[in-house]
């Protein structure tokens, strides 16, 4: 997926899960769901959050690759305890709620590249000898015709949840 759709899934996914939590998915909570929506394509420098932090983007890229490492489950445990570590020291700013969005946004991230044709590792290192995980059949390309019309269907959601 492209950044438009990665954040427009990072949004709706945090801002659905806090309404059935029956919470108001605050402004700074949403931020912080947008930026985990981006943070894995921290591997490819042409990437959005690539071309914002080139200095961290060329070395990850020149090191794993895109869709590598930050692409699976392992990225997403060691980014939650690492979060989760820094926010249980009381570093500034960084409280539960916001580990949660960040870690929701990231997760949304990788269900939008696990629904492009290419896939994602989920289980990085371990490679299928079929390739990355995805579903076969329902696979869209990414910027085709359908990430388009899921993105704009997202921003529609995302309209409606902020006016109710």
């Amino acid at each position: 997926m492209l950044a438009p759709g990665h954040i427009a899934l990072g949004l709706a996914t945090y801002a659905g899960a806090s309404y059935l939590a029956g919470q108001v998915p605050l402004p700074e909570l949403l931020a912080a769901a947008a930026l985990g929506s981006l943070l894995p394509d921290i591997d490819h420098p042409n990437s959005q959050i690539g071309r914002m932090l080139p200095s961290i983007s060329r070395p990850v890229a020149a090191l794993i690759g895109h869709r590598g490492f930050t692409h699976s489950l392992l990225a997403v445990a060691l980014l939650t305890a690492v979060l989760a570590l820094l926010a249980w020291q009381q570093v500034e700013s960084l409280t539960a709620a916001t580990v949660i969005a960040l870690i929701t946004g990231y997760l949304s991230h990788l269900a939008g590249d696990y629904l492009t044709v290419r896939g994602i590792p989920l289980f990085w290192p371990y490679r299928r000898p079929g390739g990355d995980y995805h579903i076969p059949y329902m696979a869209f390309r990414t910027g085709g015709p359908t990430e388009i019309l899921l993105t704009a269907a997202l921003g529609l959601l995302l309209t409606a949840l902020a006016v109710y």
